[in-house]
């Protein structure tokens, strides 16, 4: 990954959230990855930028900006098995399965609740490994909550 362009901490805290509390597949170590949420157009538009971050327990670690590459609109009984395998690791029942389960108390009719496959690029790469053995502001509070 070259060229990187820096981006100001002013710009970064100016951004809205992209949070994952499970890395699946490593993919938030790479410069292209994958996620599928729930349809929310409003958030997840062509260009936009967001500040990815990285939740595994009560931690908040900040991967970087990430731009809205690509993005297809779905139902989640059509996800095809690449997409599953490349996202998640596991096989399309797996990842249906998985996906159902996290949003198991939300009430969400799947047959009808449209899901989205974003392609985002790691615009601002950060080495996680790295900044997880710091003790600088790259551990960000456990309490912050900006979705």
């Amino acid at each position: 990954m070259k060229d990187k362009k820096q981006y100001p901490p002013a710009y970064q805290d100016t951004l809205e959230h992209l949070k994952f509390s499970y890395n699946w597949n490593g993919k938030l170590f790479t410069e292209f990855f994958t996620t599928i949420r729930l349809y929310n157009p409003d958030k997840f538009q062509m260009g936009k930028e967001l500040m990815c971050l990285y939740t595994p327990g009560k931690n908040v670690y900040k991967i970087g900006v990430v731009k809205v590459v690509s993005i297809r609109a779905f139902y989640l009984d059509e996800i095809p098995k690449i997409t599953s395998y490349l996202d998640t690791g596991y096989n399309d029942k797996q990842t249906k399965a998985t996906i159902r389960k996290m949003y198991q108390n939300k009430g969400i009719n799947f047959h009808k609740q449209k899901m989205m496959l974003i392609l985002l690029q790691n615009k601002s790469y950060f080495d996680i490994k790295k900044r997880m053995k710091s003790t600088d502001v790259f551990v960000l509070s456990p309490t912050l909550s900006n979705s």
